[in-house]
């Protein structure tokens, strides 16, 4: 039984590895989003040029629109990644709660077993005596 609470507490520790991982993966898809808007920001300062330049700017003018169409990409899969982090956080801490709770049943259950396992044994030893 008290290996099953050392597997309990190796879990617990996995699972803060794992919020703590899910932190990093947050932060680095909030500096991949802020790249994406500021490509949006340049495609369409380039386009906006393109215009400007006229029939000598038509192809620079395509260029930034297939960077606006990259990026509006991105934006979207940013998107959906943010949405898949945030139901791998609500699991995640589902889970870690779950664990956290039967890992507290079976401690309470393993005192229990020990302090009766005690209590026989002092039983036995004052019928001896």
């Amino acid at each position: 039984m008290h290996e099953v609470v050392r597997t309990f507490e190796r879990w617990e520790q996995e699972m803060h590895h794992l919020l703590a991982h899910n932190r990093e993966m947050h932060s680095r898809n909030e500096e991949f989003a802020s790249i994406v808007e500021q490509v949006v920001i340049v495609a369409l300062n380039a386009s906006i040029e393109a215009a400007r330049a006229g029939e000598h700017g038509r192809g620079f003018g395509v260029v930034a629109a297939e960077i606006r169409n990259l990026a509006g990409r991105a934006e979207r899969l940013s998107k959906e990644y943010r949405a898949n982090l945030y139901k791998n956080d609500m699991i995640t801490t589902a889970t870690f709660q779950d664990l956290q709770a039967g890992s507290k049943m079976i401690t309470s259950a393993i005192s229990g077993l020990d302090l009766m396992s005690n209590r026989a044994r002092d039983s036995v030893g004052a019928l001896e005596s």
